[in-house]
């Protein structure tokens, strides 16, 4: 039996909850929660922790809701990782940094293609880790920054 998910409210700008149910809706996903535990967890597996040069992509002045999400027990470690890691005020600050930077940086079919490990750190049998490490070596490398 899995364990019970964790319930997290964060604050986010409406495009980045509009665009966590469009994933959801496009890729055949049960809500925007699991669109959110995959970002989570792609985060995690490509070690992302500080996002310098990342920018929300929302004004700073765009009104902020509360959206309630269930996040997995590991997803924890992700969002204090990330906030810490950003210098950010709180993990929402820190969410709506990452989303920023998977909507601008990332194929939507390298996050939500295939099915990643749920696993500690440190897996490397499992079905979804083979999958995510095929993925990522296929993947096209990213454009080197300027001088």
């Amino acid at each position: 039996m899995a364990p019970p998910k964790i319930a997290v409210e964060l604050q986010l700008a409406a495009g980045d909850a509009a665009w966590l149910e469009q994933m959801a809706a496009k890729h055949g996903l049960p809500d925007a929660g699991k669109a959110l535990r995959i970002v989570l967890t792609y985060a995690r597996d490509e070690s992302l922790a500080a996002l310098g040069g990342t920018e929300a992509t929302e004004s700073p002045c765009s009104p902020l809701a509360a959206h309630s999400f269930a996040i997995e027990g590991f997803h924890e470690g992700v969002l204090q990782t990330l906030q810490e890691a950003n210098n950010c005020q709180s993990v929402s600050e820190a969410v709506r940094l990452l989303l920023c930077h998977v909507r601008a940086s990332v194929s939507e079919a390298l996050l939500f293609g295939l099915i990643r490990c749920k696993h500690p750190d440190g897996c490397t049998s499992c079905p979804g880790h083979a999958a995510a490490a095929a993925a990522k070596a296929a993947a096209p490398a990213a454009p080197a920054a300027a001088e």
